[in-house]
């Protein structure tokens, strides 16, 4: 549905919730109304943040897989953790790749240091 208003997309990668997400939804609540907003997440995301979404009327979209977030202390266990961060990019662009970006405002909560890859196959 777009009825004239920007779109304004929020997408992370991980099914945890904390602090960054509580503060995401204040800023929703202040965008709802102006902006036509989505957020795009992990399938599997914690039921008691979808709630909160639900109670705003924002809609919400899943991607499959999440990252890894486990402790990796073995070289072994952080390659597994950086091939699973590819792949969930790769699924996120892949989602995204439906939207016009170009029209959007994109907010996605990944460390540019680790995620430089995503960040530069984004159109």
């Amino acid at each position: 549905m777009n009825d004239g208003r920007r779109k304004l997309i929020y997408a992370w990668m991980y099914r945890e919730w904390g602090g960054a997400q509580i503060h995401l939804l204040a800023i929703m609540k202040l965008a709802i109304g102006e902006w036509e907003i989505v957020v795009v997440l992990p399938k599997g995301s914690d039921p008691r943040f979808l709630q909160f979404l639900d109670e705003l009327s924002i809609p919400y979209e899943f991607i499959d897989g999440a990252l890894d977030l486990d402790p990796a202390p073995t070289f072994g266990r952080k390659l597994e953790r950086h091939v699973r961060r590819f792949t969930v990019e790769w699924a996120l662009l892949r989602h995204l790749a439906k939207y016009d970006l170009s029209q959007s405002v994109l907010h996605i909560d990944a460390a540019p240091w680790q995620s430089w890859q995503l960040f530069t196959i984004l159109p």
